[in-house]
């Protein structure tokens, strides 16, 4: 095994879990989500920095100004997030979590927990559940050190 089949292995499945990702949403009805991965992405990132000016939300993000700035503006107006101007430098605004962003973030975590919890549980066995878990923090510790 080399380095360059590990890539293509990692791709592979990073495709995969993405397609999986966006699809499963429209598996049923009921556990149709209510808000867009780059939404839901926006406000955990916002719920672990608390507070952060628009370029710092844009680099964590990874997404350009101008498209994020059309979805705070929304998010905003749906009151999920707050918009601050600094009173010591009007030129800097900074987002946050609104208190109805908070709840509506906690209710949406807990939705997309509970239909991925009930598709493992529907398409998994004992053991591939073990597998899965296994395989999942054996990456989540790779990832760990790909990141340093």
């Amino acid at each position: 095994m080399n380095n360059r089949q590990i890539a293509e292995e990692f791709i592979k499945a990073m495709i995969k879990i993405n397609k999986y990702m966006r699809g499963s949403k429209h598996d049923n009805e009921k556990n149709k989500l209510s808000s867009t991965d780059k939404q839901f992405r926006t406000l955990m990132y916002l719920k672990k920095v608390e507070k952060s000016p628009l370029k710092k939300l844009g680099e964590g993000l990874n997404v350009s100004k101008s498209s994020l700035c059309i979805m705070l503006n929304k998010m905003v107006e749906n009151d999920l997030v707050k918009r601050e101007t600094d009173s010591e430098d009007r030129r800097n605004t900074f987002y946050s979590l609104s208190e109805g962003g908070i709840k509506f973030l906690d209710e949406e975590i807990d939705r997309r927990y509970n239909s991925l919890a009930e598709n493992i549980g529907k398409k998994l066995g004992t053991e591939d559940r073990q597998l899965f878990l296994e395989s999942l923090k054996n990456i989540n510790l790779l990832m760990d050190k790909l990141a340093e």
